[in-house]
């Protein structure tokens, strides 16, 4: 998704590596909602890492920086919130900037946001037909996006690319998995307040959906049958050496 003020773009990476050999190494940052997950690379290879608790962003992306664990280096930043949201439909084909200026107009079948306040980016996963396409459209609200923008460019850090966790997740499998071609796969990222679950047919998406179930859901079974404060269970699941316990519990939530 193009955007000339922020010099920003939401991207997919779809068939594409994940992680990419580059001249110029990049730091790669997940926005969650519960922690703020980074990545050094340097030469393609993960060098560093670093897992932050998200309480304002703000002012957890300013710790971080002042001790040095953002590099000034180009930034790719991946984030999972409800004002983001992925679709995939059929389509007429067409040249690529035509489609692009045909799916704004079109937009507001596929999403339940005003397609002015958005930015978008898209991918043609197949060719269904000489005349149809299978789209992946992604979208994320543009207050959402600048405001995350401008946390960073606050303390002179400039984003390259912002793209969708469930994107990200759905390209790490089908680069690291060979036999995503040929069977249906369910990939859920469960995340602390709720979960996205993106189902796969011989290695193409075709659905992304959030769910209620989240981890957070998880840690109040065990905060219940461990009789142990919800803050706190955090440090026991940590401090487990056998995660069998935390698996059975997680079962019975």
């Amino acid at each position: 998704m193009p955007q000339e003020d922020k010099q920003v773009q939401l991207t997919h990476l779809f068939q594409s590596k994940f992680i990419r050999k580059e001249t110029e190494g990049f730091t790669a940052i997940s926005l969650g909602n519960y922690h703020i997950k980074g990545l050094i690379v340097e030469g393609g290879k993960a060098q560093d890492y670093f897992v932050e608790r998200n309480g304002r962003l703000s002012e957890s992306i300013k710790k971080l920086h002042s001790e040095r664990k953002i590099p000034k280096k180009k930034i790719k930043v991946s984030v999972k919130n409800p004002s983001c949201l992925v679709r995939y439909f059929s389509f007429p084909k067409m040249d690529k900037k035509k489609l692009g200026q045909a799916l704004f107009y079109e937009m507001n079948k596929f999403i339940p946001f005003d397609p002015t306040e958005v930015y978008f980016d898209f991918f043609v996963l197949k060719e269904n037909s000489p005349s149809e396409v299978s789209i992946l459209l992604a979208v994320a609200k543009k207050n959402f996006i600048d405001q995350i923008i401008d946390v960073f460019a606050k303390i002179n850090l400039k984003i390259s690319e912002i793209n969708l966790d469930s994107v990200c997740l759905t390209n790490l499998f089908l680069n690291n998995f060979q036999e995503a071609e040929k069977i249906n796969t369910c990939i859920l990222d469960i995340g602390y307040t709720f979960s996205t679950m993106t189902i796969l047919n011989n290695g193409i998406p075709f659905l992304t959906r959030d769910v209620k179930f989240s981890a957070k859901d998880i840690f109040q079974v065990i905060s219940r049958i461990k009789n142990i404060p919800l803050a706190e269970v955090e440090k026991w699941v940590l401090s487990l050496k056998d995660n069998k316990e935390f698996f059975e519990m997680a079962a019975d939530s």
